[in-house]
């Protein structure tokens, strides 16, 4: 890796890392639709895995994870204040992002911007996922009142899981494929754009 590509992957890391901050601790980080709160503080994470590589992934949603367990033990919210809740679903996040999106990325017949998408809402279940997982793990007989990882946890553990797909997960998922579509969009029309008139200067 050349100066100039790991100082594009820096800037991206720092750039990203700011904006899961930013997110975390402002209302900027929510999409309210009436009863329904959108959470968008994880796109970044999936833009930089996109933009980025594993590296920069990794490394924000390492930062996403940390600002989220601060912030959780600072309000004293129960589960995500410990950090197998909050940091370790959020790294495998990243890292599950990467890979679909350098899976896809490999297939010719569909285009960045739509592998993005794609990403964005694949990624975006899973996280919920890991997340609520490691919750269950954790906090079983908080959650189920007092029911153990046995079948009838289990049973509680996806009705509370389809419940949450359902309510906000589904939107979720939607708005995070919107907004990383639009963005990839932008970004790959300003490179196109940049490149032709690059062209025609040198002609």
């Amino acid at each position: 890796m050349n100066s100039t590509q790991k100082n594009y992957k820096l800037a991206l890391t720092g750039l990203f890392s700011a904006l899961c901050i930013v997110l975390s601790i402002t209302p900027l980080g929510y999409i309210k639709l009436g009863f329904i709160n959108i959470t968008i503080i994880h796109i970044p994470v999936i833009l930089a895995a996109i933009l980025g590589g594993l590296g920069p992934a990794l490394v924000t949603g390492l930062i996403f994870g940390l600002t989220s367990c601060v912030r959780s033990n600072m309000m004293g919210t129960p589960f995500f204040g410990n950090p197998l809740c909050s940091v370790l679903p959020r790294v495998l996040f990243a890292a599950s992002a990467w890979a679909i999106y350098t899976g896809l990325s490999k297939l010719p017949f569909i285009k960045k911007s739509i592998s993005g998408a794609i990403t964005a809402a694949v990624g975006t279940f899973l996280h919920t996922f890991y997340v609520m997982t490691m919750v269950f793990i954790l906090f079983a007989q908080t959650l189920l009142g007092g029911m153990k990882i046995d079948a009838a946890g289990l049973k509680g553990y996806f009705i509370m899981l389809g419940t949450m797909y359902a309510t906000n997960g589904i939107w979720e998922i939607i708005g995070a494929a919107i907004v990383t579509f639009a963005v990839l969009g932008a970004i790959y029309i300003t490179a196109n754009g940049k490149s032709k008139l690059s062209m025609e200067e040198e002609e």
